[in-house]
Formats: structure tokens, C-alpha cells, sequence
């Protein structure tokens, strides 16, 4: 597998002090598959331990980086926190919560490109029914009103060249960041987009 020259792995965190650390160490694994790799978790203002365990596990994890926001903004406002703070060729966003591992981007290293990005999908979805009906929903309505056609819009497994991101102009402070994101990427005039299975 060829390597990537440099990866980012931004984490939005809200009150994830019980899946932090491992989503950290999870992340740090990818050093073996790339030349340089930052972790940049984006705490949101939470009330429990999530900031702490990032400080302590800054001694020991190389890379690691904490953007801390005084209060708690929004999940768009963190993601674009985080996006910002990555200084990285290549820019990959997971939750912190841990529903998806970071380490499965390592197939796709070869393929990032700077005029691509890389889309996940959940498979199978483990949300509550009504929650994955409203997803769908979501997924559709962006299609139909933006032109922005992706399998599962939300999932939070995703690629950017950071080119693009100092490019775009994100505004969204709750879960339609996504749509933005998506939809600023495909209005561009040479990016191109892939999917991938998380």
C-alpha cells in the first residue's frame, strides 16, 4: 500500500470522556501508513473529563493537539474548529464517540488525491429506526435541493484536501455542516469525490 504524505485526523468531542482515548490511540495507529500525522480533537465545551484525558494523553501521544471551546457551540461549530486547526495535506473527520474506527481509512491512503474527496457510509447503520428513516430522509432532500448526491450525508468519516477547506467558507453550527461541506466541495471546479464503506 502506498503511503499518504500527511494526514490529519480531526475529532469533534462533546462529553466523550469514556471514548476519547481510545478514539485517540485508534487514530494514532495511522501513523504507520503516513509520512506525518496530527490528531486534532476539538473539545465543545463539555462538562465531564473529555479536555482533561486529552491534555494527559498529549504527553504520550505524538501529533496530538486540543482545541477547547469555552462553551458548548454546535457540532458544525466544532467540526469547523477542528477543520481550521488541521495543518495537514489531507484532513479526515470522525466523531469522537467512537462509532466508527479511523483506522479504516488506512485502504484508502493511496487514493487521496488534492482534487478529491472521500465520503464513508455507515454499513450496516446502527441507529434507531426513526433516527436512520430521518437520515435517509435528510439525504434525499439534500440531493433533490442541492444537487449533492451522497450515500449516507452525515456520516462522520470524511476526507478533504485542506486546499479546499481554506477555500471554503463554512457557516453551519449544527448537523447541516455536512451538507455544506458537500455542497461547497462539489460547486468547486475540480474536485471530484469517492466513497468508501466505515
Amino acid at each position: 500500500m502506498s503511503r499518504a504524505t500527511e494526514l490529519s485526523v480531526v475529532l469533534p468531542c462533546f462529553n466523550e470522556a469514556g471514548n476519547v482515548a481510545r478514539v485517540v490511540h485508534e487514530a494514532a495507529e495511522l501513523a504507520r501508513h503516513v509520512d506525518a500525522l496530527e490528531i486534532v480533537v476539538v473539545d465543545d465545551g463539555s462538562t465531564d473529563e473529555t479536555a482533561s484525558i486529552v491534555e494527559a494523553l498529549a504527553q504520550g501521544v505524538p501529533g496530538l493537539r486540543l482545541v477547547r471551546h469555552e462553551h458548548n457551540r454546535g457540532y458544525g461549530a466544532s467540526l469547523r474548529s477542528g477543520l481550521l486547526a488541521a495543518t495537514n495535506e489531507h484532513v479526515l473527520y470522525v466523531d469522537g464517540d467512537g462509532q466508527i474506527d479511523p483506522r479504516q481509512i488506512a485502504p484508502h491512503l493511496a487514493s487521496l488525491r488534492s482534487d478529491r474527496l472521500l465520503c464513508g457510509f455507515r454499513a450496516p447503520r446502527r441507529d434507531a429506526f426513526t433516527r436512520t428513516v430521518s437520515g435517509v430522509a435528510w439525504t434525499s432532500l439534500v440531493g433533490l435541493t442541492l444537487g449533492v448526491h451522497a450515500r449516507d450525508l452525515n456520516c462522520a468519516f470524511k476526507v478533504f484536501p485542506r486546499r479546499f477547506l481554506l477555500e471554503a467558507r463554512l457557516e453551519a453550527d449544527g448537523a447541516a455542516v455536512d451538507a455544506e461541506l458537500l455542497c461547497s466541495a462539489t460547486r468547486g471546479p475540480r474536485s471530484r469525490s469517492r466513497t468508501a464503506r466505515a
